[in-house]
């Protein structure tokens, strides 16, 4: 049955009577995992999905592991589809712009593209190895995956020439980095790969001197120069060198040396010296941004980072400067993540702690907000709905540890926030309340404002339900969900946003923002009004301002 309603511009609209969240309204929709009925996500979105947010997280319905199965069954069977190029191609875009806080997926996705039946397919996902692989820890994982997917147990000619290019194509010196920076790395659970396993399984055949000095490194050790590395001084090889006369120093000063004129990293200090203030001090002049990141507790914990210091100044600066957030394709969960565990001054395994530095903490909150990419405000009335139901409170985002759906659902809000002037941040479950949520809020108060109400059942319907009762004018609503929507005797999302452009006569457009990497969606998929982003995407601003001036 429908009803008729006018709108303000002449048309009539029909909109049908409400339908309870856990019956079917229409013969296209399926049951999420909480049994609601809602819509699947289009293939891609799927795909996207599993690539952007992962599936490492269990969410309240469903277990990593049933999500990672229907995930990859999802990927295999687009592979065998007309398809399977734009897949690959969503797999290097996502991981070459940095769109996701993890590699793995796209990496999974290349490794199951290199898999395939089809022979084009194989070819063409080998050609992309080095773009979604770029540090040997990379390679790794892929071998890994690729290793446990195969029914034998050789290599073809294909992942040989693809393995060989990947040393190949870099410099030597980049090669010589790369075996000093990662010497051995594994996927949990799995046997460790090396340099030497690598190069002997994949028969590489060096293409100059240097690429040979540097595999039988790799493969020899100290054994392949006599025990000493003096020869490689003078070439484009001295990172070696460096490297290994680090490790075999006693002292501090003599570790400096080499920090200092070769800018070894600190996987090459010694064990005994990794605690000593002044090699931080060193390390941190021209430390790589993701290492930064990820070494700031231990580095305020030994005193290089602190208050009103100066090392503390110039990683402030680092982490704040946007061309080199987007150099390092530092992701927006990361930051978050760090500023979390940073905050916390402790971490989120082991005994380290700290006390946390003001200015390291303002740089890790307005480096979160640097890491989308910035678009100009649309002007645009906004209603955003955060979902803090219970399922949002259980399970992670992209295998953050310290950081649920919900928390991340506000931190996405505040994005939108702080470009948008015109908009109003609420919270739903079983019922729809005010947050307190603003743009002048701190990141931390916002997530703190979210994970302490969680509360009840999911309804996302809520927004659009609202706004009618109260005759807001609203342009956009934004719902950030699991789409685990389930309520009885109400009406379903769909429904609720036709009802009220009807009501009050506004062609208000829906944004769903998914938050964990299931297959459902609370947007009707033949709707041009309504449309679904993969939450945490660094594309997502932009989508959103396209879509909400009609570009897309």
């Amino acid at each position: 049955m429908a009803k008729n309603y006018v709108s303000k511009s002449g048309k009539s609209t029909s909109v049908r009577t409400s339908t309870s969240q856990m019956k079917r309204a229409r013969e296209d929709q399926v049951k999420n995992y909480a049994g609601g009925f809602v819509f699947k996500v289009s293939d891609m979105d799927y795909v996207r999905r599993f690539l952007i947010l992962g599936t490492d997280s269990p969410t309240y319905y469903a277990s990593s592991k049933k999500l990672t199965k229907d995930a990859a069954k999802h990927v295999e069977k687009m592979l065998k589809s007309p398809k399977a190029v734009d897949v690959i191609n969503e797999a290097v875009d996502v991981s070459v712009n940095g769109r996701a806080a993890k590699n793995d997926p796209a990496i999974f996705v290349l490794a199951l593209a290199a898999n395939s039946t089809k022979p084009e397919v194989r070819k063409y996902a080998l050609s992309k190895l080095s773009d979604v692989c770029r540090i040997f820890t990379h390679l790794a994982t892929f071998l890994t995956f690729y290793q446990n997917l195969r029914t034998e147990s050789g290599w073809g000619r294909g992942i040989r020439s693809a393995v060989s290019r990947w040393y190949n194509e870099r410099k030597a010196s980049g090669v010589a980095y790369q075996m000093c920076k990662y010497p051995s790395r594994r996927v949990e659970g799995e046997t460790p790969w090396t340099h030497r396993d690598v190069l002997r399984k994949a028969h590489v055949i060096p293409v100059s001197d240097d690429h040979n000095t540097a595999f039988r490194y790799a493969v020899k050790g100290s054994e392949g120069f006599d025990g000493s590395f003096d020869s490689l001084i003078d070439t484009d090889l001295v990172y070696i060198y460096a490297h290994e006369a680090v490790k075999s120093a006693k002292s501090a000063a003599e570790v400096i040396k080499f920090i200092d004129g070769f800018n070894v990293t600190w996987e090459s200090v010694p064990t005994e010296l990794r605690n000593n203030k002044t090699v931080w001090d060193a390390l941190v002049q021209k430390m790589p941004m993701t290492a930064t990141i990820r070494n700031l507790g231990k580095m305020t914990n030994v005193g290089t980072l602190k208050d009103l210091s100066k090392n503390a100044r110039l990683v402030a600066d680092r982490l704040t400067d946007e061309a080199e957030l987007k150099k390092a394709r530092v992701h927006p969960v990361s930051l978050l993540g760090a500023m979390r565990t940073y905050g916390k001054g402790t971490g989120v395994k082991g005994s380290l702690t700290w006390s946390p530095v003001s200015v390291i903490k303002d740089a890790l909150e307005e480096a979160f907000y640097k890491s989308f990419n910035y678009v100009e405000p649309t002007g645009k009335n906004y209603l955003i709905g955060v979902d803090v139901s219970g399922s949002m409170s259980w399970g992670n985002v992209a295998g953050m540890d310290c950081l649920t759906p919900a928390e991340g659902a506000a931190a996405m809000a505040m994005t939108i926030a702080r470009t948008e002037k015109n908009y109003k941040i609420m919270g739903f479950a079983d019922t729809f309340r005010d947050l307190g949520i603003t743009a002048k809020d701190s990141l931390n108060d916002a997530l703190r404002k979210t994970s302490h109400k969680n509360f009840g059942g999911t309804d996302c319907a809520l927004p659009m339900t609202y706004a009618s009762q109260h005759n807001l004018d609203v342009d956009v609503f934004i719902v950030i969900t699991d789409n685990e929507t389930y309520a009885n005797r109400t009406v379903q999302p769909f429904e609720a946003l036709k009802q009220y452009r009807a009501k009050s006569g506004r062609d208000a457009k829906l944004i769903v923002i998914g938050m964990t990497g299931t297959p459902f969606t609370i947007a009707d998929p033949t709707d041009p009004g309504m449309l679904d982003i993969v939450g945490f995407d660094t594309n997502a601003p932009t989508i959103i301002s396209q879509f909400v001036n009609g570009q897309i």
